[in-house]
């Protein structure tokens, strides 16, 4: 047997305290935690069960303190008031775990290496004793970090004997840590752990299908996957670009004079900005849920002209049966929406709706497309 949960919870409430005065190297002070009293109304009966508990938390290797409190009904009694932690040790027994004795050296070892620490250590001491397994490769790679600002390197190609995914599997520790490193540290950065350390990032390729194979005619292929840049650079300008929140739908869509079609990744597409502010027109086809209007609403805080197609009410009034249950998400203020956007949005979050942009029939949605093309040509022809 062990404590009770009432124990366990009330040591548990002491623990950040504890861990945090220990961090900036004070000792441990031993504490109590009173016990349960006896009831005047079954006081023999109850004194008795409170000696037994107490004889059972002797047995577990704790102390308890005992005191003589008067009794109306059986004169002064010698009862257990409270239990005593006296060590480090006996507070990881009593909250479940048996290396807490070791937080003091662990957390000293660390502040050593890097002064930086210490704030970091005292103010997320439950935090960073739940990494405890994993500190020793921590400030390895802390120290590499720290003494190569600017390698350029990518993570995986740090000279180091840690694993080569090391980076990826603890990159928001890492970052964390690394801002209490810095003899400067910037808290409010918002810099990825890759910017911070001076790697180099793996670019992400983006898949586009030039819906017109005219525009590039030399290539084998019109389904292409390249970085943002190279897109750029060698379509600097495109006639109209269709931004597609997913990968099918990009591959249903069919051949379209002067027209290039990428796949957004979902919220990724934000990312798509630069590209679609260069081009003449742009048009965007997400899914009919919560995070589609959420994304259309992104995209155009940074890039207002792009428009959408197929995200109004029209899909949800012509094939209810194709909608299913959403993610349950709450109504947002999306400002950037227009009004058939806007009661599409509301339809959908109010009624917890999810229409996959994968099931609407493509000869709808192309329809949709021609209707939206030819809307904006005459609105640049006017």
């Amino acid at each position: 047997m062990s404590l009770s949960p009432d124990l366990v919870r009330k040591a548990r409430i002491r623990l950040p305290e504890i861990l945090s005065r220990l961090a900036q190297g004070e000792e441990f002070e031993p504490f109590e935690i009173p016990l349960a009293k006896a009831s005047s109304a079954r006081a023999a009966a109850d004194i008795q069960s409170c000696h037994a508990d107490a004889k059972h938390l002797e047995s577990l290797g704790f102390s308890v303190r005992r005191q003589s409190v008067p009794n109306r009904s059986l004169g002064p009694q010698t009862i257990p008031v409270a239990l005593e932690i006296r060590s480090l040790s006996q507070l990881g027994k009593a909250v479940g775990d048996r290396h807490l004795g070791r937080f003091a050296h662990l957390s000293r070892a660390a502040i050593r290496r890097f002064p930086g620490l210490a704030t970091y250590w005292s103010e997320h001491s439950l935090e960073a004793w739940a990494q405890r397994g994993a500190w020793g490769r921590i400030l390895v790679a802390l120290q590499w970090l720290h003494e190569h600002p600017a390698s350029g390197l990518h993570p995986r190609e740090i000279p180091w004997r840690l694993h080569g995914k090391f980076i990826e599997e603890h990159e928001s520790s890492l970052r964390r840590l690394l801002l209490f490193v810095a003899s400067s540290p910037a808290q409010g950065s918002t810099d990825s752990l890759v910017a911070l350390a001076g790697l180099r990032s793996r670019e992400p390729l983006w898949r586009a299908r030039l819906l017109d194979p005219e525009l590039l005619p030399n290539l084998p292929t019109p389904d292409l996957a390249m970085p943002l840049g190279d897109w750029m650079r060698i379509l600097p300008q495109p006639r109209r670009l269709v931004v597609v929140e997913n990968l099918e739908s990009l591959l249903a869509l069919g051949q379209r004079t002067e027209t290039v079609a990428i796949w957004g990744r979902g919220f990724a597409a934000v990312k798509l900005a630069p590209w679609i502010r260069c081009g003449e027109s742009a048009l965007y086809w997400g899914d009919l849920d919560a995070q589609g209007f959420e994304i259309l609403d992104a995209l155009r805080r940074e890039a207002p002209g792009i428009q959408s197609i197929a995200m109004d009410g029209h899909a949800l009034a012509a094939f209810p049966h194709l909608a299913s249950s959403g993610t349950g998400a709450a109504l947002k203020e999306l400002e950037r929406l227009d009004r058939a956007e806007w009661a599409a949005y509301r339809q959908v979050v109010t009624a917890n709706l999810r229409m996959e942009q994968e099931k609407l029939p493509m000869i709808w949605v192309e329809a949709k497309l021609d209707e939206a093309m030819s809307h904006q040509a005459s609105w640049d022809n006017s």
